[in-house]
Formats: structure tokens, C-alpha cells, sequence
């Protein structure tokens, strides 16, 4: 089931502005899987990989979601042994490379739900950059194994 989910995300993500049709795609992205909320409190969770195909670096400085009245960058740190998620403002992609947003490092976290989703549930992430760039991303909710699990 998740090999299709990815498949299928991967069939679906796309560059909606930023990119000249000669050019290709500024940013692309891989590995996609998004989380349906544990509890009750209707977070869900990204992770994803970010690809530059520009010889720049590229900075998203803003992140949406039809479905989610939020969504944020987090980032997770270790301190004393204990991990703390703190938001942060923008996450950099660089030149001709790629960002893993990854559990236990930089992640995205959708939340305020505009209805109640679960799993199978299609999502919609928008990651906004520099020049009106817009890297629209679509997937499937899926469903967390466990859950003691950090963002």
C-alpha cells in the first residue's frame, strides 16, 4: 500500500509557478509521506525530500494547505536527552541538492484541520518560495504504525 501511496504522490506533485516551460521544474519533490492525525487534536506530519534543479539556492519561506488552517516547519533537536520541536520560518534547499524533511529532524506539521480527515484522505501542501514560486505537492493520508513515535 505505501509503495502505491508514494507512486501515486509522486505522479501527482507538480510545479504550479516559477519555472519557465523551457526550464523545467525549479523544485521537485521525492520520498513523500504524510501522516492522518493520531489524536483527536487533528495534527498530521510531512515528511518529504526537496529537489533544487537550479544553480541558486532556493529558501521556502512560506508553507499551506487547503486542508489545514496551519502549516509550519519544525525542526527537532536534542538537548540534555530530550527532544523539543521549535518552529522555524523557512527552510533552504541548495544549489543542485536536496533537503530530506525527516521524523526526528526538519519536518512539516499541518494543523486546525478544515474537516476531519484520516487516513486515505487526500492532502495538499503548498510550499511557497521566492518569485511567486509555488511547489504544489498532493498526497494520501497514511496511517502512523505506532504511536510513540516523535514528529
Amino acid at each position: 500500500m505505501r509503495a502505491l501511496s508514494t507512486a501515486v504522490v509522486l505522479l501527482v506533485a507538480w510545479v504550479a509557478e516559477g519555472c519557465s516551460a523551457d526550464a523545467g521544474p525549479q523544485l521537485s519533490v521525492s520520498d513523500v509521506t504524510v501522516y492522518a492525525p493520531l489524536t483527536s487534536n487533528g495534527m498530521a506530519v510531512a515528511y518529504l525530500t526537496i529537489h533544487n534543479h537550479t544553480n541558486e539556492l532556493i529558501t521556502i519561506d512560506a508553507f499551506s494547505s487547503p486542508g489545514f488552517s496551519r502549516v509550519t516547519a519544525h525542526e527537532t533537536t536534542l538537548s540534555h536527552g530530550v527532544a523539543r520541536m521549535s518552529a522555524i520560518e523557512s527552510i533552504d534547499v541548495p544549489a543542485g541538492g536536496s533537503l530530506a524533511l525527516v521524523e526526528g529532524g526538519t519536518h512539516l506539521m499541518l494543523m486546525d484541520p478544515v474537516h476531519e480527515y484520516g487516513v486515505g484522505a487526500a492532502v495538499s501542501l503548498h510550499l511557497h518560495y521566492a518569485d511567486d514560486g509555488l511547489l504544489i505537492v498532493d498526497a494520501v493520508l497514511l496511517q502512523r504504525l505506532a504511536t510513540n513515535e516523535s514528529f
